[in-house]
């Protein structure tokens, strides 16, 4: 469960929230329905602990992760994923070597990141890309690594910030309902943000309207 205790963040002398509560159960698809400007993207980063918060706090199951101007627990140990908006996948890289970076990292020996990668290239419909060059495809493919990058992980957290909003109606309708799939089969919980009301009724089990005013 993610507890967000009277949340607020302030830039440039101006508040892009104030007491902002809100708790997300395990497993919930919760879906931030934002317009452009209301401080989204702010509140992923704080949840993933990429920012601090003026005032307030953030707790999952019961760890406190951040509190008032402090980040807690660092990114890396808080067991959450995010697939940024521009999806901040490496250029220089292969869509394997994309995919089982964060394995490496973490120590996990070639031949097991191997059979991971195999696995998950599966799940996302990227059977034989694995040497092929990010820039070699398409928009669909991208976001398509970007949600293996996330998931090879096994986060217990998902954010997405506004993942389809680049793509043309058609793909991105593919796209939502394999998001819905996977979310599904590994029982992630789902913090979900778009300025689409159809998207956000098709994907979440609750709506959270979001207000406010983001740098």
């Amino acid at each position: 469960m993610i507890r967000i205790e009277n949340l607020s963040k302030i830039y440039n002398n101006e508040k892009i929230f104030e007491n902002f509560s809100l708790i997300i159960e395990r497993g919930e698809r919760i879906v931030l329905f934002a317009k452009s400007g209301s401080g989204k993207t702010t509140l992923l980063r704080m949840i993933a602990g990429l920012e601090a918060c003026a005032a307030g706090r953030i707790l999952l199951d019961d760890v406190l992760l951040t509190e008032e101007k402090k980040i807690i627990v660092p990114p890396e140990q808080r067991g959450i994923g995010m697939v940024f908006q521009d999806l901040a996948l490496w250029p220089h890289l292969r869509v394997g070597e994309n995919i089982t970076l964060a394995l490496k990292v973490k120590g996990m020996r070639a031949k097991e990141r191997q059979l991971a990668l195999e696995m998950m290239l599966q799940k996302v419909g990227l059977e034989g890309f694995a040497d092929k060059k990010v820039y070699e495809l398409s928009g669909g493919e991208q976001q398509r690594v970007a949600l293996a990058r996330t998931l090879i992980v096994k986060p217990k957290i998902i954010l997405m910030d506004e993942p389809l909003s680049s793509l043309d109606r058609e793909l991105a309708l593919m796209l939502r309902a394999e998001i819905l799939q996977l979310q599904q089969e590994y029982g992630f919980t789902l913090l979900y943000v778009t300025h689409n009301k159809e998207e956000a009724e098709f994907l979440a089990t609750r709506i959270i309207e979001l207000k406010g005013r983001e740098k």
